[in-house]
């Protein structure tokens, strides 16, 4: 939920990320749930706005943007960017979600739907085999999985209809381009999680890279992550909006990379 008024320190941002699960577990795989320890569990308040996301780092540029003067939408689409560099698990440009806004001043509720939706090309039997018969390698490990992703359309459609108007699009990315260019240390969820996700990433050459140490193995805790190739894709897309991303070059090799 998204709150915002023309009193921008009111703000208060929750941004729930929407993962799409993989190929169920086998029993062998299946891994026992934990409850976190509310022990360890502290609260936190804020009098003039607060920003929560899964990522610390994304937050904090989301935080950055309401401290100049920006409203709720201008933080979680500033975090919304930057989730795509510090939680590539999850908070990618690549998937889609949602966006509930509640203007205060106009007692006004949104909801904003940029869930991924099927290629104009799907069909019906795009997912059997030669034999007729489903093919799950089709619909889970190919690019005929994929659906057209609406993270990007959706994030500029929130800015443009309902930010404060005091930031660009660009100006909004900037703090993620940067990031993914320049890096950012490997700590916490990412230093978990890689490892485990890494026998299926090394399946494509150029992720298998970005996210390798020189020795071949995935980066661990403390390793520096550099993503030049998003860091040009965000460029293109602060300087072209939504078109740069859904047409022209990225668009082809993004497809030409799930062949």
């Amino acid at each position: 939920m998204i709150s915002f008024s023309n009193r921008w320190h009111r703000a208060l941002i929750t941004i729930a990320l929407v993962v799409a699960s993989a190929a169920p577990a086998t029993a062998q795989e299946r891994r026992v749930y934990s409850p976190p320890d509310l022990t360890a569990v502290r609260a936190i308040s804020a009098e003039h706005g607060m920003v929560v996301a899964q990522e610390k780092i994304a937050a904090q540029f989301g935080a950055d943007f309401l401290r100049q003067g920006g409203n709720a939408v201008d933080a979680a689409v500033a975090t919304g960017f930057a989730l795509a560099v510090t939680y590539p698990r999850a908070g990618n440009i690549g998937g889609g979600g949602f966006m509930v806004i509640h203007s205060a001043e106009r007692n006004e509720d949104v909801a904003i739907d940029y869930r991924e939706t099927a290629p104009q090309a799907a069909s019906r039997d795009m997912y059997l085999g030669a034999d007729g018969k489903p093919d799950t390698d089709k619909s889970r490990n190919s690019a005929l999985g994929i659906g057209v992703p609406g993270t990007v359309a959706g994030l500029a459609l929130a800015l443009e209809k309902y930010g404060s108007g005091n930031f660009t699009l660009a100006q909004i990315i900037k703090p993620a381009i940067e990031l993914a260019r320049n890096g950012f240390v490997v700590t916490d969820d990412m230093a978990d999680t890689l490892p485990d996700m890494y026998s299926r990433m090394a399946r494509w050459p150029n992720s298998a890279k970005t996210f390798s140490r020189a020795d071949g193995t995935p980066l661990h805790d403390g390793d520096r992550l550099i993503q030049a190739d998003l860091a040009a894709t965000l460029t293109v897309i602060a300087e072209q909006g939504p078109r740069g991303f859904y047409q022209g070059p990225v668009a082809e090799k993004t497809g030409e990379g799930g062949r």
